[in-house]
């Protein structure tokens, strides 16, 4: 079998790592898991838009809730 079909590419320095390291041997960057959900895949690098779009997420749910009683 092929190498490949267990390894992943590191999204920083594009090295390739085993699929089970949680971390690029070469960079150090940590690989997300493919069930957590992060804010940081949507808004790179952009501190005051991400605080934005918490913000917002808590005001419509708190909207909702205050709808619905």
């Amino acid at each position: 079998m092929s190498d490949r079909m267990f390894a992943q590419t590191c999204p920083n320095c594009g090295g390739i790592c085993p699929q089970q390291a949680e971390t690029c041997k070469y960079c150090n960057c940590r690989f997300s898991s493919p069930n957590a959900f992060s804010l940081n895949g949507l808004v790179l690098g952009k501190s005051g838009l991400r605080i934005a779009m918490i913000v917002v997420a808590i005001l419509v749910i708190v909207i909702l809730l205050v709808i619905n009683i």
